[in-house]
């Protein structure tokens, strides 16, 4: 079986996406991205240079305009409490509006019901002298699972937080990583370099999430709300990291694209939960999302990008509720919150053949991008998302700059 084929074969059948070098040694792939079925297979260098060939969508359907409990169990370590939080006496927990659409939910915790942040602070921020942080918080239940994509290393559901000093009232930013990584990264790496220190430099505070996927973390039974958990979780705490409630955005890459499908979701806030967290608002104000999957769902997968010879290779052992991990593009709604997509490579020719599956990279195919624009025109709003393809690898994070500074007004 052709390779190309093989990892179409592979993403359709759940098994786990190939994965990138780890960005917790330092040498990360440019952009984080699964790069072991990209066509390019680049390296990031450590000095960015300008992209060389960007395009957008230019039909109708596509739109080209750029938009602008609380966890008790789980494996940390302690890092000396070097930094205290600043906890404010107030919270917001009343309904309001944020820019992706009417929260339902609560936007903040209550002063008792504030995480105790203390015993996580660490010395050793990626971005100096600028932030304080935390490391390796629990969220969620605190899951732990062996990672596929890292030789079967446990990770846990965690948080890496970074704040950018004397400031208040700040924006935040979700990075989700892709395979192949975990929520650490280096200080010199190009994520940070291109996307994450300049989003300190601007105000904004960092959050590295830790996440399970639905489709690589299939056989572990993972659910696909790991990220919604997550953003719950910083708006309770908003309070206590001087965070606006109502502007939390994401940055993600690849498997870390679960975040577009969280960010099309209704409000799923609990408002009878007896955990305050479950009462807030998983609404996201945006999201910022390189070599992004807009579908897990088989069936439309192979119907919407492959000629029907290739069907049964695709098909032949899905589960029947493969829709169930998650189908992005069929839950755009009027009010799902702009969305900028970038791709490494160009718009793939439809259908893709036994002939032309080697010239694409299925995993990261830039038509998921076009598919969840035409879902944003149908829905009414077009100008919520765009899409640049050709985009240089060393560069796949870097528009994340301008997006996030026209979508929090900075």
């Amino acid at each position: 079986m052709p390779p190309r084929l093989a990892s179409a074969v592979s993403l359709v059948l759940l098994a786990a996406c190939p994965g990138d070098t780890n960005t917790s040694t330092g040498t990360d792939s440019a952009g984080t991205t699964d790069t072991t079925t990209t066509t390019t297979g680049l390296t990031e260098p450590t000095t960015d240079a300008p992209p060389t060939s960007t395009s957008t969508t230019t039909d109708a359907t596509a739109t080209t305009t750029t938009s602008g409990d609380p966890p008790t169990t789980g494996t940390t370590t302690d890092a000396p409490a070097t930094t205290d939080v600043p906890v404010t006496t107030s919270s917001t927990t009343d309904a309001s509006t944020t820019t992706g659409g009417a929260v339902e939910g609560e936007l903040g915790c209550a002063p008792a019901d504030l995480f105790d942040f203390a015993p996580f602070a660490a010395a050793d921020c990626f971005c100096g002298d600028a932030c304080d942080c935390w490391r390796d918080v629990p969220y969620g239940e605190g899951v732990s699972w062996n990672e596929p994509t890292l030789d079967g290393q446990q990770l846990s559901q965690a948080l890496d937080i970074y704040v950018p000093k004397d400031m208040s009232d700040m924006p935040a930013v979700l990075w989700a990583h892709a395979n192949g990584s975990s929520k650490s990264f280096a200080a010199n790496s190009g994520l940070a370099n291109s996307a994450l220190g300049p989003a300190i430099a601007a105000g904004q505070v960092v959050v590295s999430v830790e996440f399970r996927h639905p489709v690589t973390n299939y056989d572990d039974g993972a659910p696909n709300t790991d990220l919604v958990d997550a953003v719950q979780f910083i708006r309770c705490n908003a309070p206590a990291l001087g965070i606006d409630p109502t502007r939390i955005a994401g940055l993600a890459s690849s498997r870390g694209t679960l975040m577009v499908w969280t960010a099309v979701q209704p409000e799923l806030a609990d408002p009878d939960s007896p955990d305050p967290v479950k009462r807030q608002s998983s609404r996201l104000a945006g999201v910022y999302a390189a070599q992004a999957q807009t579908s897990y769902w088989g069936q439309w997968i192979a119907d919407t990008f492959y000629d029907p010879q290739l069907h049964p290779l695709l098909l032949g052992q899905l589960p029947a509720n493969d829709i169930a991990l998650g189908h992005a593009v069929g839950d755009v709604t009027a009010a799902a919150p702009p969305i900028h997509l970038a791709y490494v490579d160009p718009l793939a020719d439809l259908p893709i053949d036994a002939q032309s599956i080697g010239m694409v990279d299925p995993v990261h195919l830039p038509n998921f991008g076009d598919e969840l624009c035409k879902a944003y025109a149908a829905a009414g709003h077009p100008e919520d998302c765009s899409v640049d393809y050709e985009v240089p690898q060393n560069m796949i994070h870097a528009g994340s700059v301008s997006f996030f500074a026209d979508l929090f007004g900075g």
